[in-house]
């Protein structure tokens, strides 16, 4: 068997030896780069997946939006509505049943009065209406609008004018309106005899304040029975 002779000077010899320290290190820089680089891929494909989720969110609100914008149109029409309704109930309440007052009116004038003029004026009733309420759907946390002072009633009143004979039946005519519900503060505006003598005619003129009592307030009329004429 031959054996080998290490021709290399001793003092060569050693810078021929692996120098595993070397190697070590630079294995572990190897495995660092890639740790490194599969890190990269691995957070790129992360942060893709993240913007796509992102875009769809966003295409989810623009959508949320448009359909809040519908519903705000919905909602204002909705809110018309309860005003308008608010309105037919309190003009239906309000209203002045003429032809009951003057029925009325016209069974208690004595048989010797006549009348030479009879003006009547409605009431003038504060309408209110509904203000938009708390939060809507373009802005939840819209605080309610305040709410306008109502304006006083002006009560309605009626004016009757007319002649007779003598002041008994002025007075009897006085009494007689005072009895109809639909009217109160009934007064003698003025009397006057015509020409010289007390057997002149009588002229007189009565005032009153017209009382509706078609609905209470507090009780809000259906809508379903409101009668409303084309």
């Amino acid at each position: 068997m031959v054996r080998r002779i290490n021709l290399v000077p001793p003092d060569e010899r050693r810078r021929k030896k692996t120098d595993l320290g070397l190697v070590g290190i630079a294995a572990g820089s190897l495995l660092v780069l890639g740790a490194i680089g599969l890190s990269y891929f691995y957070f790129t494909g992360v942060a893709a997946d993240k913007e796509a989720e992102l875009a769809d969110l966003q295409m989810q609100r623009q959508q949320i939006e448009a359909e809040i914008a519908l519903l705000a149109e919905y909602e204002a029409l909705q809110l018309e509505v309860v005003r308008t309704e608010q309105l037919v109930q309190q003009v239906y309440a309000g209203r002045t049943l003429v032809s009951e007052i003057f029925g009325d009116m016209s069974l208690v004038v004595p048989d010797n009065v006549w009348l030479d003029s009879l003006a009547l004026q409605a009431p003038e009733i504060p309408l209110t209406v509904a203000t938009a309420p708390q939060g809507t759907a373009a802005d939840p946390a819209a605080p309610a609008a305040p709410a306008a002072p109502a304006a006083p009633a002006v009560p309605g009143t009626v004016t009757i004018a007319g002649k007779t004979f003598d002041y008994d039946d002025v007075a009897t005519m006085l009494v007689r309106l005072q009895q109809i519900p639909s009217l109160k503060n009934v007064s003698l505006a003025q009397a006057n005899t015509d020409g010289e003598d007390d057997e002149g005619l009588k002229t007189f003129s009565i005032t009153a304040e017209l009382v509706n009592k078609t609905q209470p307030a507090d009780n809000p009329l259906p809508l379903t029975a409101v009668e409303v004429s084309n």
